[in-house]
């Protein structure tokens, strides 16, 4: 998969974010960096599987530290 089609797909699976502050809230999300989905969005290579894998750990921490901060004590 092209790193681009990979970029519009996440541009699809969060269009609140992209609506409210592009693909800075897309990174925001996913806990990656805008630099970095900038790159991935004007590159016509191949994403490695390692990448996305990395792009999915980071994922999961952003949302365990999301929960942990909203959490109710």
């Amino acid at each position: 998969m092209k790193a681009s089609d990979f970029v519009n797909d996440l541009r699809k699976k969060f269009p609140e974010e992209y609506k409210k502050n592009g693909d800075r809230g897309i990174a925001e999300r996913l806990g990656i960096s805008p630099q970095t989905l900038r790159k991935w969005s004007k590159s016509g290579s191949e994403i490695e599987s390692f990448q996305i894998t990395n792009a999915f750990i980071k994922a999961q921490d952003t949302a365990v530290t999301v929960s942990y901060t909203h959490l109710i004590f």
